[in-house]
C-alpha cells in the first residue's frame, strides 16, 4: 500500500510537472500569437498610414494639375476673348471648327471660351447654342426685331426667319 501510495504521489507530481510544462507552453504561445497580431496591426498601421500619405500626395497633384490648367484655360480667355467676341458679333451664325481654325486655338478651345462669355458677359445672353458646330449670336435688338416680325406675319418659315 505504502508503494502504490508513493506511486500515486509520484504519478502526481509528474501530472503538476505536465501541467506546468503545458500551462508555460500556453502561455509562450499566447504571447507568441499576442506580439504576432501586435506586429501585423503595427503593419497594418504603416500601410494605411503609407497609402494615406500617398493618396495625399495624388490629390494634392491632381489639385496642382487642375489649378494650373484652370490658370491656363484664364490665360486662353484673356488673350483670345476679344478675338472671339468681335468674330461673332461680325458673323452672327458661326461654324465652333471654322472660328477655332481662324483664331489657332481646338474647337474644344473655342466652347471653352464661348461658355464663359456666355456665362460672364451680358452680350451674350441670348446666344443660341444647339448641340451642333453651330453658334448663334443674338443681340436684343435682334431678339426684339424678330419678335416684331413674327407678331405682324403670325407665321414664318425658318428660311425667312433670318437675324
Amino acid at each position: 500500500m505504502r508503494q502504490y501510495r508513493e506511486y500515486m504521489d509520484q504519478q502526481r507530481e509528474i501530472r503538476k510537472a505536465q501541467d506546468e510544462v503545458n500551462e508555460q507552453e500556453f502561455q509562450r504561445r499566447k504571447l507568441e500569437e499576442s506580439i504576432k497580431r501586435s506586429d501585423e496591426l503595427d503593419k497594418r498601421r504603416k500601410e494605411k498610414e503609407k497609402k494615406a500619405k500617398a493618396d495625399e500626395k495624388e490629390e494634392l497633384k491632381r489639385q496642382k494639375n487642375e489649378e494650373k490648367e484652370a490658370k491656363k484655360r484664364q490665360a486662353r480667355f484673356n488673350k483670345y476673348s476679344q478675338k472671339l467676341k468681335s468674330l461673332v458679333k461680325e458673323k452672327k451664325q458661326c461654324v465652333i471648327s471654322e472660328i477655332a481654325k481662324l483664331i489657332g486655338l481646338s474647337p474644344e478651345e473655342v466652347v471653352d471660351i464661348l461658355n464663359q462669355l456666355c456665362l460672364d458677359d451680358s452680350e451674350f445672353e441670348l446666344c443660341l447654342w444647339p448641340d451642333t458646330d453651330t453658334f448663334l449670336f443674338i443681340t436684343r435688338d435682334d431678339y426684339i426685331e424678330f419678335q416684331k416680325r413674327l407678331k405682324g406675319k403670325g407665321k414664318m418659315s425658318i428660311h425667312e426667319a433670318t437675324i
